[in-house]
């Protein structure tokens, strides 16, 4: 009987010493794998708006004359569409509030004026400066390309 005691706590302190070390030195690999797992389900939902973006053309250029056309229309909501994701929403509030105001067709004839004029230019980043008549810049806009999409959106205006 002592024998069966003795053999019993034994095996009892071989399986919790077994059970310890699984939790000891597996958790952290488990830790690990689930952080690994939720990383990239926020990278995905982060990224989605960007790969389904098709607002914007194949340069800068075309995306401004994009941008101009639905703002000649009136068309606020394609308009704003043409602004980086991230920037959307502001700039159908701004967009809109230029609207109400009544100054959109002011707005559209100070940006049409002249072409668009390079200032600095990069892979993925490029800004121009919109003149006036008077050789005076009216705007100045900051396009970026959605490397998703190898499209070009207005980041700033």
């Amino acid at each position: 009987m002592r024998k069966k005691t003795i053999f019993t706590l034994f095996m009892g302190f071989i399986i919790i010493f077994l059970i310890g070390a699984v939790y000891f030195w597996g958790y952290p690999y488990y830790q690990g794998w689930r952080i690994e797992k939720q990383s990239q389900k926020f990278l995905e939902e982060y990224t989605r708006p960007y790969k389904e973006d098709i607002y914007g053309g194949a340069t800068p250029e075309e995306t401004w004359n994009m941008f101009l056309d639905a703002l000649r229309k009136e068309d606020m909501d394609l308009a704003a569409k043409y602004f980086e994701v991230k920037e959307q929403e502001k700039g159908l509030e701004w967009l809109n509030w230029v609207k109400d105001n009544n100054e959109l067709n002011n707005m559209v004839n100070d940006l049409t004026v002249s072409p668009l004029h390079e200032v600095v230019t990069s892979d993925e980043r490029i800004e121009y400066t919109v003149s006036g008549l008077d050789k005076i810049a009216k705007a100045y806009v900051i396009f970026l390309k959605n490397t998703f999409t190898n499209i070009w959106k207005i980041s700033s205006l």
